[in-house]
């Protein structure tokens, strides 16, 4: 992220028994301060919350030597929004060891949007390092803790050690653990703690924790016992078994062990402060493919401007060549190269800028905020974009589960309401399918180009609404499924399944097995031949179709258009 210069740093020196506050709020940004809080009874306090604020480069230099349960740094993002604190200190410790005390970052249940957390290093707490679970609170309410709003927490490149409950503490899908350290110490309870839903944990190493460097589910809500940890290139020794509802870690351990701070993670107050240690040119850590910056002599420049006041702008894009960054892209940005293409990946807003050097072709650019927001310029000439549209899945508050299936004749990215449980995937003719599920009043969005070719869900139309660009569209509720055999031809025994309701068409001879699964899903068997069909009227999509006969015995139409059953 393109930042201004962090060479330089604001000292603030808390006085005795004083307290140093901030508030950071929408669009605000807080940089490159080291705060002491060397002086008895000296704190400080931190609040950043709305949409697309940023905390970067501070450094607290001190012991914190209250006794007390304290959360001096905290955060939440509006849904839709997004917030980034990065390059963080809080490691000279406190002396009290007794649960519950300081906490280093505590996340609020009523966070929403999603929250980046990059290169931090909190160390030796009698509380969590960073506290990010409670967004993830279910829906039941248990004594005074009411429901959480859901927002998504990644932590990336930080250490921790030494914390007593746990080093990092999630519980919101969409969430992840990447290229992290946690040490238990004398204290540390847990290394990672997933306590609700489904959490990815991406090349870390975890030991020495007395209750589990894994620790999923939580003994608090029954909807601990569905938590799940998927562990990848990570190290482990030990999963927590003590907890009454266990969750499911889904992987073993693999990758090294190390005690080595992530690269880029600041090691003093002043180096947090003054933008962190220089990260490693040749690679990235984070990343198993090579960090490219160093290529010579390139003949194309890329800028990513931004607009001031605006959103924090995440960016992706692939060149077929090399690339290097120029003055104002900061070494958090990633540059990833394979099969000669090279891949960059960053992040700024605010008004500032990124820029790159290349050579070759620029193959593919997108954003996370509307075009809008930033100006891409390739060799000082203002890029174009397709235009985009937004396809919104909306349900009725109390209405049944929808599970649905869309197909646009272009490219699709998940919008703030879409999770990353659904599903995007790019067909070999260029046309991209969308899978997903929502409902009871919660909605689902996305973002896309080209012509949306169709739609389909599993219950009747009535349960849900399909809005693009924010008109409502009229969707084909009712599908039909005709099976057609040749005249003089063999019998035809065929079975098919449908992800939703089936019922017999007037074609069909009432002979046809039509049987509900009970997971929403329904089963068809049936015969016919001899140039006779059968028909089906169903909710949904055909997601199986078998017969006992060659398939140029018959035909299967589906809204009376012949479908590959292959």
């Amino acid at each position: 992220m393109g930042t201004a210069a962090a060479a330089e740093y604001d000292e603030i020196t808390v006085g005795r028994g004083e307290t140093f506050t901030v508030r950071v709020n929408s669009g605000e940004t807080f940089e490159n301060k080291l705060i002491d809080i060397s002086a008895p009874g000296a704190t400080f306090d931190i609040e950043a919350s709305g949409s697309d604020w940023v905390v970067r480069n501070i450094g607290i230099k001190g012991v914190w030597d209250q006794y007390e349960k304290a959360e001096p740094f905290r955060a939440r993002v509006d849904a839709g929004g997004t917030g980034l604190i990065e390059n963080y200190y809080f490691a000279d410790g406190c002396p009290d060891d007794t649960y519950a005390g300081v906490t280093g970052i505590y996340v609020y249940r009523t966070h929403a949007g999603d929250l980046t957390i990059n290169r931090t290093n909190i160390q030796d707490l009698p509380d969590n390092a960073i506290y990010a679970s409670t967004p993830g609170y279910p829906e039941e309410t248990v004594g005074n803790r009411y429901p959480g709003n859901q927002g998504t927490v990644v932590i990336k490149n930080s250490y921790a050690e030494g914390c007593r409950a746990s080093h990092f503490r999630v519980g919101t899908t969409g969430s992840r653990i990447e290229n992290c350290v946690a040490v238990g110490g004398d204290q540390g309870d847990r290394g990672v703690w997933a306590r609700f839903n489904d959490i990815e944990v991406v090349g870390c190493s975890l030991t020495g924790h007395a209750q589990g460097d894994i620790a999923c589910g939580t003994y608090e809500w029954p909807d601990g016992a569905d938590a799940t940890v998927t562990p990848t290139d990570t190290y482990f020794e030990t999963t927590d078994d003590t907890l009454t509802y266990r969750g499911t870690v889904r992987a073993g351990s693999s990758g090294s062990p190390t005690k080595a701070l992530p690269d880029g993670a600041p090691t003093s107050a002043e180096e947090a402060a003054s933008g962190g240690p220089t990260i490693d040119s040749t690679t990235d850590s984070s990343d198993t493919t090579t960090d490219v910056t160093d290529a010579p002599d390139l003949a194309n420049t890329l800028t990513v401007e931004t607009v001031e006041g605006g959103p924090l702008v995440e960016y992706e894009f692939t060149v077929d060549g090399q690339v290097a960054k120029g003055s104002d892209a900061e070494s958090s940005d990633t540059l990833a190269s394979s099969d000669g293409t090279t891949t960059v990946t960053g992040k700024t807003g605010n008004g500032y800028a990124d820029d790159y050097e290349f050579d070759g072709e620029l193959t593919a650019f997108s954003a996370n905020v509307d075009a809008d927001n930033y100006t891409v310029l390739v060799n000082g000439e203002e890029l174009s974009f397709e235009q985009t549209s937004m396809l919104t899945v909306e349900t009725a508050e109390g209405g049944p589960l929808v599970e649905y299936r869309f197909t646009v004749d272009g490219e699709v990215t998940r919008g703030a309401d879409a999770e990353s449980s659904d599903s995007v995937s790019s067909n070999d003719d260029g046309t991209t399918t969308v899978t997903g599920k929502t409902g009871n009043g919660y909605a689902d969005d996305y973002e896309f180009e080209g012509e949306l070719l169709d739609f389909s869900a599993n219950v009747a139309a009535d349960d849900y609404t399909v809005l693009v660009d924010g008109e409502e569209i009229e969707v084909q509720s009712t599908n039909t499924l005709t099976v057609e055999t040749t005249e003089g031809g063999p019998l035809v025994r065929y079975e098919f399944t449908v992800n939703g309701t089936a019922t017999r068409g007037p074609e069909s001879e009432g002979s046809e097995k039509v049987t509900s699964n009970g997971d929403g899903t329904t089963t068809v068997t049936g015969k016919t031949g001899n140039g006779y069909v059968d028909d089906f009227e169903f909710v949904g999509w055909l997601t199986d179709f078998s017969a006992d006969v060659a398939a140029d015995n018959y035909r299967v139409l589906v809204n009376g258009e012949e479908v590959d059953t292959a």
